[in-house]
């Protein structure tokens, strides 16, 4: 591998780790977020305050489908970075999505 698609692959590699870290980053804020969104719905749902309970529903599903969103997104990045390492390592990499929405990354030399 010549040095110049060595430093390339290198830049490529930090990018995406970057990227990972950030969306995980924002996956961790959007949890904080239902469940302070959900404390609140389930407050009113007790004190029966239906007009305070669909809003609420309305945000929880918005803010659950965001981070859905980004939890593919990490998942893609993390693929890219296990690709990438394989490339620059000469090892596979297997990224394994369990249920409850943890990421594994496997080293299966």
């Amino acid at each position: 591998m010549s040095k110049r698609s060595f430093e390339y692959t290198g830049e490529e590699l930090e990018m995406a780790e970057k990227k990972f870290k950030r969306s995980c980053e924002h996956i961790v804020l959007l949890n904080q977020r239902l469940d302070d969104l959900q404390v609140r719905y389930d407050k009113s749902k007790a004190e029966d305050r239906r007009s305070f309970r669909y809003p609420l529903r309305l945000k929880i599903a918005v803010v659950d489908g965001v981070r859905n969103m980004y939890y593919e997104y990490a998942l893609r990045e993390a693929q890219k970075v296990a690709e990438i390492q394989g490339k620059l390592h000469g090892y596979q990499v297997v990224i394994v999505d369990d249920v409850s929405g943890d990421e594994s990354v496997g080293d299966t030399a």
